[in-house]
């Protein structure tokens, strides 16, 4: 792997865990709470908001449904929006 793909992926660490952090505190939640909700250990979630440990994809679902955001915010920051098709509606995911 090259350098700068370690350093993206490091900063991409931070940022997640970052949202992370802001998702949890603006619903109130103490990271034990979280911890609980998710079914991960209180120690999991302070190394994921510290940007120390990588989220699963399978715990990026969980706090989909948590905190009832999409994946792609929780991933890239940036709000998911539908493209629509010919017909005019959506084609939706998470």
């Amino acid at each position: 792997m090259k350098r700068h793909s370690i350093v993206r992926a490091a900063l991409l660490s931070f940022a997640i865990g970052d949202r992370v952090k802001q998702l949890r505190e603006s619903r109130g939640m103490s990271i034990k709470a979280l911890a609980e909700e998710m079914g991960a250990r209180k120690y999991h979630v302070k190394m994921v908001e510290w940007g120390c440990r990588n989220i699963s994809a399978y715990n990026c679902l969980r706090l989909h449904e948590i905190f009832n955001v999409s994946v792609h915010y929780i991933v890239t920051g940036e709000e998911f929006e539908a493209e629509q098709n010919e017909s005019g509606e959506s084609d939706e995911s998470i």
